[in-house]
């Protein structure tokens, strides 16, 4: 990705998740050994600015500029 990767945690199962600008999610599922990258959208239509992310129980909470979502990297 050619965004810049602010934050970033590891889940439970062991999967890695890298958050940054524009709604940039990268991702690597346990045992996997590439990464995927999506971008995500608010229902506003705007592309938040992630800043962290932190395992929750349905997924990862991801905070931002605009607020926090929750995701699966499922």
């Amino acid at each position: 990705t050619g965004t810049s990767l602010i934050g970033g945690t590891v889940t439970a199962d062991g999967s890695v998740v890298l958050v940054g600008g524009n709604g940039t999610l990268v991702f690597r599922k346990a045992g996997q050994s590439a990464f995927s990258a999506r971008s995500i959208q608010l229902q506003s239509g705007q592309n938040p600015g992630f800043s962290a992310a932190v395992p929750s129980a349905t997924g990862v909470l991801l905070t931002s500029d605009l607020g926090a979502v929750n995701t699966s990297v499922q």
